[in-house]
């Protein structure tokens, strides 16, 4: 039964309905890392999936990085082929210039009804221009194009439009993050027959990181929420990360409506550089005859994602020296006190 309920979504799709309750593009089966996270990624954004969730995070990364995605879709249903692919890639410039970030996502059922977004990105962080020690903030915005190919008795129909994305993210020096996210902010009309409008998302995320969490001790760990609202819908999407032996194994969990998500990844260090292997599990609980959802990512970052040692101004550094100067000439007055006293009391 669970199994006809699936097919006849993806059925609905050839019938090309302008109905705002069936909602295109609207994919959330990308990004290994985010997915083992329960999909709880706008505040967190630092990986080379952060054009799909916030493109404001990639204008905080150092690295560049580059990724692949593949997927078994609801394993263990005959009959049900559902694809999910990504290729992505984050390559920050320089401050001044920012960050540029491009990929292509899939999505969709063998024969049947499939998506494709190609997508270029620009995000910048405004640290130059704040000059502030406790928030780094990052805003970015996304053109997408939209291509979506339909089996209609027989033909092969196609179409695309352009879409918008934007964001922005703020990190504070406190562990806590905060990023909001608008997808197809313009709209764009896909529909073949009469007009169909892609629905707008809105995406506000919170995220903790804390190098170890009080407590239980564990390291490196970051915790996620994320709260959506497209059309007449909204989505809760929570999860939460640890990374142990020195930060090279993640271990991951969230979930997102009726589904429980898991991951791992492993970080695989060469020098300042690293290879990222990462596996997410997704199940769904309201689909009986499936053995889940299964993604695998390989990746790799071309340096160190660590912030730099700030420079100093001019000024910061004439202060610092006059209170070394001031503290050694008490120290020089005080040693003076001692040998006085000394040979007074001798």
């Amino acid at each position: 039964m669970k199994k006809i309920k699936i097919l006849t979504l993806l059925s609905i799709a050839l019938l090309f309905s302008a109905s705002e309750g069936f909602a295109w593009f609207s994919t959330t089966y990308w990004g290994v890392r985010a997915l083992g996270m329960g999909g709880a990624f706008t505040a967190v954004s630092n990986d080379a999936s952060a054009p799909i969730y916030n493109i404001a995070g990639a204008g905080l990364m150092r690295a560049v990085e580059v990724t692949g995605m593949t997927s078994k879709l609801f394993a263990g249903m005959s009959g049900v082929e559902i694809n999910d692919n990504y290729l992505g890639a984050v390559v920050p410039i320089s401050q001044a210039v920012g960050t540029l970030a491009a990929g292509w996502g899939h999505f969709g059922g063998v024969g049947v009804r499939s998506e494709d977004t190609f997508y270029a990105g620009y995000a910048r962080n405004l640290n130059d221009i704040l000059e502030s020690d406790w928030v780094k903030i990052a805003i970015g915005v996304s053109a997408k194009y939209l291509k979506q190919s339909n089996n209609y008795h027989g033909d092969t129909l196609t179409n695309g439009a352009i879409a918008v994305d934007a964001g922005i993210i703020a990190k504070f020096s406190n562990g806590f993050s905060i990023g909001y996210s608008g997808k197809h902010l313009n709209r764009p009309d896909m529909g073949f027959f009469e007009e169909y409008h892609i629905l707008n998302a809105d995406v506000l995320g919170l995220a903790y990181y804390n190098e170890v969490l009080p407590l239980l001790s564990l390291p490196k760990f970051t915790i996620a929420v994320d709260y959506q609202v497209r059309g007449g819908e909204d989505i809760l999407m929570f999860g939460a990360e640890t990374r142990v032996i020195d930060g090279a194994l993640a271990l991951r969990a969230g979930s997102w409506g009726d589904q429980i998500n898991l991951g791992l990844g492993y970080e695989l260090k060469l020098g300042e550089e690293a290879l990222l292997i990462d596996y997410a599990f997704g199940m769904p609980l309201d689909v009986q005859e499936t053995i889940g959802s299964h993604f695998f990512s390989l990746g790799y970052r071309f340096g160190s994602n660590k912030e730099p040692e700030r420079v100093k101004k001019p000024e910061e550094v004439q202060s610092e020296q006059q209170e070394a100067q001031k503290k050694a000439d008490e120290e020089e007055k005080a040693e003076d006190f001692d040998a006085a006293a000394y040979l007074l009391g001798q």
